[in-house]
């Protein structure tokens, strides 16, 4: 797919080589790696033409994919209106045009769940939080992120930015690497206003 330079999600019609034409959810994050899912949400159901895109081209090289941007032009002039393909826009992916979300904003929400690609990830950042933190405030702290000791910063398709603590143990990642992600909020008592995000269901979509 041809990089946009900045993250979408869009309602469309299967555009794999081969594929069903069916109705689904595209998602990229700009720099030219997508994913289709079925639907949006948790637990992120991919699209099976796109998990089996590659099985019946073993003579290709993985750089060869077949997929068809220009069946999106075709899908615009269908009768279904609701298939769209992302339109130009005029923004340039920089930190000044990402918005910030503090997770204060969600405190009356239990889950919220996004899709976008990381912009940032540390390992083991938790610890450098509870330096700072007087005894007793560490202590909840720990309470509230049990083994989520790392840090991951997503930007969705809004240009909105969520932090989170995660437990990246479960596989590598990198930044850029699309990502689906249900993020909790959890408010800390004995710091006084100050709330955090939590971070447990993800699903990573990596090259």
């Amino acid at each position: 797919m041809k990089a946009l330079g900045y993250p979408v999600t869009w309602r469309t019609r299967c555009f794999i080589s081969g594929g069903c034409g069916q109705t689904v959810f595209a998602h990229t994050n700009g720099y030219g790696d997508f994913v289709l899912f079925d639907r949006l949400g948790y637990p992120w159901l991919i699209h099976g033409c796109y998990s089996l895109r590659f099985l019946e081209q073993e003579y290709e090289s993985i750089s060869e994919r077949r997929i068809i941007p220009q069946a999106l032009n075709q899908y615009r002039k269908a009768e279904d209106p609701n298939p769209q393909a992302p339109k130009p826009k005029p923004i340039i992916l920089e930190p000044n045009n990402i918005k910030k979300i503090f997770p204060i904003r969600y405190a009356e929400k239990k889950n919220i769940e996004i899709t976008g690609y990381i912009q940032d990830h540390f390992k083991k950042h938790a610890e450098k939080e509870m330096a700072k933190m007087m005894a007793l405030q560490k202590r909840e702290f720990i309470d509230k992120i049990d083994k989520r000791l790392d840090q991951i910063t997503i930007v969705s398709s809004e240009l909105k930015s969520y932090t989170a603590y995660i437990n990246l143990d479960r596989g590598k990642i990198k930044n850029k690497d699309i990502i689906a992600a249900r993020l909790q909020t959890r408010k800390l008592i004995l710091s006084p206003g100050d709330y955090i995000f939590l971070c447990d269901d993800f699903v990573i979509f990596s090259k």
